[in-house]
């Protein structure tokens, strides 16, 4: 004696939270893998995609990138930040010079040297700065990245999806329901073939 079991059960939940649009199944319904099962309002998943989207231009931009730039082939001297810098420096290094050559003939003092060259190093100190804070920029355009294809996936995954061919056992929700992560929307299994359980002595 024995019984006879499903070859495969799932209780399938859902990888994100949200309200339930419409359940596509009903009980005994028979679906194949990757037939959709219910959906979630896409609404809010697509404004975070845009947001992701809006937030992975600004970083971009914030570089100057233009559309199809790659950062990674960034020349990092060329940037607006870095280029500003630079300019300061150079205007610095000149304004020692001229001091220096000035200096021989008393007609400056001793303190507007020191002052040339206190600006020239804090010109250098802030050129280092700017190229450290392109780096920044660059690592925020791939955590933006990130976000934006994390916003993407959220967006699929809106979408049910039957992990294996079976029928619907349950189905736990109907529409306008809000479901959290992993709350069951439908039991699915499988009973072709059949499993037998039995104790053998």
């Amino acid at each position: 004696q024995g019984s006879l079991l499903a070859d495969e059960h799932a209780v399938v939940g859902t990888k994100v939270a949200g309200r339930v649009q419409k359940v596509h199944v009903d009980l005994g319904s028979r679906v194949a893998a990757g037939d959709l099962l219910a959906t979630l309002e896409p609404e809010d998943f697509d404004l975070q995609v845009r947001e992701a989207e809006a937030q992975l231009e600004q970083a971009r931009v914030n570089l100057g990138l233009k559309p199809g730039d790659s950062e990674e082939q960034l020349d990092r001297k060329q940037t607006p930040d870095f280029a500003r810098e630079e300019a300061l420096r150079s205007q610095a290094r000149a304004n020692l010079q001229r001091a220096q050559s000035l200096a021989p003939n008393h007609a400056i003092t001793a303190e507007e040297l020191e002052q040339s060259q206190a600006d020239l190093q804090v010109a250098e100190a802030r050129c280092r700065s700017a190229l450290n804070a392109v780096e920044e920029q660059i690592a925020l355009i791939g955590v933006r990245r990130a976000e934006l294809a994390l916003a993407k996936q959220a967006r699929v995954d809106a979408e049910l999806r039957a992990p294996f061919a079976g029928c619907v056992q349950q189905r736990h929700v109907a529409p306008g329901t809000y479901v959290q992560v992993g709350q069951p929307i439908v039991s699915l299994v499988r009973a072709d073939p059949l499993r037998f359980r039995a104790g053998v002595p």
